[in-house]
């Protein structure tokens, strides 16, 4: 596997990841400071709300030849650790979560974290 990603993060922001469309992966992001926004659920130490999100994307020019980045839909993060992998039977889907590109987060204020993606 390639380290496609590997980073941390906070706040809004985005990058390029160095492959092209329709691509398997599997990212982790470990979140190492929880901001003040943040709200812990029930008793699990590591399950919270109000951490942030994270997406992919890719560019494509299917609509009108301009060149755009299509997002996926977000991935709420609620615990500490995540792990977020496209499943086997959507790759080659335009729309899938293998549609990748770009990526993309928004994490709330002080809230900390390392994004690390990989893939073939």
């Amino acid at each position: 596997m390639t380290v496609l990603y590997d980073a941390d993060i906070s706040g809004s922001g985005s990058a390029a990841v160095p492959v092209g469309h329709n691509t398997w992966y599997v990212a982790l992001l470990h979140i190492s400071a929880v901001g003040p926004e943040a709200r812990p659920i029930g008793i699990d130490p590591d399950h919270y709300m109000r951490l942030g999100w994270w997406t992919t994307g890719g560019i494509s020019n299917v609509i009108g030849g301009v060149d755009r980045t299509y997002w996926n839909p977000p991935m709420w993060l609620n615990t500490l650790d995540s792990r977020f992998a496209p499943s086997p039977n959507e790759v080659g889907s335009l729309f899938s979560l293998d549609f990748l590109g770009m990526v993309r987060w928004a994490l709330t204020y002080g809230t900390l974290g390392h994004l690390y993606v990989e893939g073939p």
